[in-house]
């Protein structure tokens, strides 16, 4: 392993029904950093049809030193028949 862990949250709606999760990969003890690739990926259970959900992201990161750093990544879509 790379000897850091892996926390998600569900957050609540908003006054729009739009509801979030929030994950996060950190080291308790070990501040080396993450190998270039994905961080995670999940699976999502949808439970009434309606159509193509959007997914968004507002990715941050930082450095052992606790500097900001750059992390990509695109948002996506899950088809709902």
């Amino acid at each position: 392993g790379l000897g850091k862990e892996l926390i998600a949250r569900a957050l609540p709606s908003d006054e729009d029904g739009v509801a979030g999760v929030r994950v996060g990969v950190f080291g308790r003890t070990n501040n080396t950093a993450l190998p270039s690739g994905a961080l995670f990926s999940c699976r999502f259970s949808v439970l009434t049809a309606g159509g193509p959900i959007a997914l968004e992201h507002s990715p941050e990161g930082a450095s052992p030193a606790a500097q900001p750093v750059g992390i990509f990544g695109q948002p996506g879509t899950i088809s709902v028949p």
